[in-house]
């Protein structure tokens, strides 16, 4: 079956009908419904007295003959596919037409009793593929052996119709409702559960050349609400998912390559390659998930409630809600201040979604938002906490650190080896990143080796990368602040701690192997002070809560990393302008919600060569807002040491999402209240 909710009809039927001796002499009546007049319609045919339609699949003249003929007709002027004469609604689209005939021919022969078909009731059609007839009267201008042009101007050789020559001046001949599978998409089996009333999952697959195939390649979101408008699914959800998602599908895929603008009633609409010759590797197969209309959202006893149109009101699972979701939520219930995430007790387990939502904070709209399935069973509700002030996370933050951040010390006017900046003619970068700091393995004389890149918050505390903790636990681990030429030890701006205590984010690798890559380490102070700050050592800026990605313009990648695989660490520090990408670019270049999270941010470095490599991991993306550079993420996965040509982008750890986590973590450990 196809993965629904009860009550939601399912968009894919195989229909199977058992009795005895039951084939097409079964069939007692015939009728035509939807046309002017009697004479043309959609083909309907009764067995047992229960009316069932003909699928459109190898319909053509010869059966439309024999039709019309046992309605008394002379014979057929046209077959018609698609459901000519009815009405493809999303309701239909979505709901299960009932077929009796598929595949029904009937070359050679008078009688419909004489046609062959599959066994009655078993197909594997979609809703909206019906077949119809134009039958000849005394109106028609054409011989028995000749199609009538639409515009009534002409009669083409019936040999000559969908054979890709438009011969009619209309070009009906050739119409794509007459000659093609028109939108016909349907979701296969799915291996993964879905409990969402007014929601369809599964693998795609399309009526291709009269059979059908699973589709493969990215595909926009455009692309995504076009696929789903010929499902039946419109103004909701419509989230694509990669790499075989729902499972695997019809093999091997069929690349598409749509490139739809939204508005398109199917897909062969589109101005790109619908589909092609070309096919994908097994297990490559491309997912959606649909739902009908707008979600709405209340607060229901302290907990959030939802629902799609005409559904009930369920819970969302607190397990991957976050404070960008509760922002969402409360956007939609009119509240633009601050936004918090909560948790409470499940009303009962039938009631819940098993759907993560996904947002970055920005949407309008809940159905605006990614969305993947859960793996966990459901413990607790996700509530929300709206308020109409802004601000309550920032200035909690903002008083465990220091205000005077994210302002490098001017190069320009500092010597530099004795050499003023008039004689050596370029800024040097000695000043220009005093937050920057390096992770490396302890040994008896200090630092060594390089692990990864981290920046300093504050006097006490520094931001990382979770996987630069999380497998290197055994390991110890010292902390360089004021380091420029990691060879030599530079004066008494260049110090090292050892780690207090470091806390790896508790949903690390939730998801996806970089999801939640987040780290805070607390150093040890010495002689009881933390981190002296000068013009090598100062920390950087945090953002708001309520930042924005867009438009941050040119930011700064910086770290000792290597320039290419297996080089090794670079004495000095190495700088990349970066620039974050829109969400949906990023979306579709990692693979959707399988592989990309609200966690991340992507950005294009002005040099892919020099993007970020090994040892690199945990080091700031820091952009320029207002005069100061703000911290707005953290390296967690980078391409581009491994070759010449980058296939993707970096990846950063999104620290507005965290915001808070970092704040009561803080507040924790030095005994403040956190709440």
């Amino acid at each position: 079956m196809i993965m629904t909710w009860r009550g939601l009809p399912f968009t894919m039927t195989l229909s199977l009908i058992f009795s005895d001796a039951q084939d097409i002499r079964s069939i007692q009546q015939i009728r035509l419904v939807g046309g002017r007049d009697t004479s043309e319609g959609n083909l309907q045919v009764a067995v047992n007295g229960v009316w069932g339609n003909v699928c459109d699949d190898g319909f053509g003249f010869a059966e439309a003959d024999v039709i019309c003929r046992g309605l008394d007709f002379e014979g057929a002027d046209a077959f018609t596919w698609n459901n000519h004469f009815g009405n493809n609604s999303s309701g239909l689209r979505r709901g299960q037409t009932k077929y009796w005939l598929d595949r029904l021919s009937c070359d050679g022969v008078t009688r419909l009793a004489e046609c062959s078909s599959s066994p009655l009731g078993m197909h594997d059609c979609g809703p909206t593929e019906i077949a119809g007839v134009m039958c000849r009267t005394h109106h028609s201008k054409c011989s028995g052996q000749e199609f009538p042009c639409s515009d009534r101007r002409g009669c083409v050789a019936r040999s000559l119709v969908c054979d890709g020559s438009v011969q009619c001046s209309d070009g009906s001949d050739e119409k794509e409702e007459l000659c093609e599978d028109v939108g016909v998409v349907r979701l296969r089996e799915s291996t993964r559960r879905l409990e969402v009333p007014g929601m369809v999952a599964g693998t795609v697959a399309v009526k291709w050349r009269g059979s059908w195939s699973s589709l493969c390649g990215q595909i926009s979101a455009s692309d995504a609400r076009v696929l789903c408008r010929s499902l039946g699914y419109g103004g909701g959800w419509t989230v694509p998912l990669y790499k075989g998602y729902f499972g695997k599908g019809l093999s091997p895929p069929i690349l598409s390559r749509p490139k739809c603008e939204g508005h398109e009633a199917w897909i062969g609409e589109c101005p790109g390659e619908a589909w092609s010759e070309e096919r994908c590797l097994i297990g490559t197969d491309l997912g959606l998930m649909c739902s009908v209309e707008d979600v709405a959202v209340r607060q229901a006893n302290g907990r959030l409630e939802v629902k799609l149109k005409q559904f009930p009101w369920a819970s969302i699972c607190s397990l991957g809600f976050d404070d960008l979701d509760a922002r969402v939520v409360c956007r939609m219930m009119g509240h633009e201040g601050d936004a918090l995430a909560t948790s409470g007790p499940l009303r009962s387990p039938g009631s819940v979604w098993n759907v993560i939502i996904d947002c970055v904070g920005h949407e309008v709209q809940l159905h605006q938002c990614r969305l993947r399935l859960m793996n966990n069973t459901c413990q607790t509700a996700a509530g929300v906490s709206c308020s109409s002030k802004k601000g309550e996370v920032d200035a909690k933050l903002m008083s465990l650190l220091s205000t005077d951040c994210g302002v490098p010390e001017d190069s320009s006017r500092r010597y530099i080896g004795g050499l003023a900046k008039s004689r050596g003619g370029i800024i040097p970068a000695l000043f220009d990143f005093p937050w920057l700091v390096s992770l490396r393995r302890k040994e008896n004389t200090g630092g060594g080796s390089l692990i990864c890149g981290g920046s300093i918050i504050s006097e006490d505390y520094i931001l990382t990368a979770g996987h630069c903790l999380k497998r290197r636990a055994e390991l110890g681990i010292v902390v360089r602040a004021g380091d420029f030429n990691s060879r030599f030890v530079e004066g008494s701006y260049e110090m090292e701690f050892e780690i207090d205590k470091a806390w790896v984010h508790e949903r690390y690798r939730e998801h996806d192997r970089f999801d939640n890559d987040i780290a805070l380490i607390k150093i040890q102070r010495r002689n009881g002070r933390g981190f002296r700050f000068s013009e090598r050592v100062m920390p950087v800026c945090l953002p708001s809560s309520d930042a924005s990605y867009d438009d941050l313009g040119a930011c700064k990648l910086v770290g000792w990393g290597e320039r290419s695989f297996n080089a090794g660490a670079t004495s000095r520090p190495r700088e990349v302008t970066a620039f974050v990408l829109p969400d949906l670019w990023c979306d579709n270049l990692y693979g959707g919600s399988a592989s990309y999270t609200s966690s991340q941010v992507c950005s294009g470095e002005s040099t892919f060569s020099q993007s970020g490599c090994h040892g690199d991991s945990g080091g700031p993306l820091a952009c320029l807002t207002r005069g100061r550079y703000t911290l707005y993420g953290l390296l967690s996965s980078g391409s581009g040491c491994m070759s010449d040509s980058i296939s993707l982008p970096n990846t950063y750890t999104r620290i507005v999402k965290y915001l808070r986590w970092i704040q009561e973590k803080i507040a924790s450990a030095e005994g403040r209240q956190s709440g």
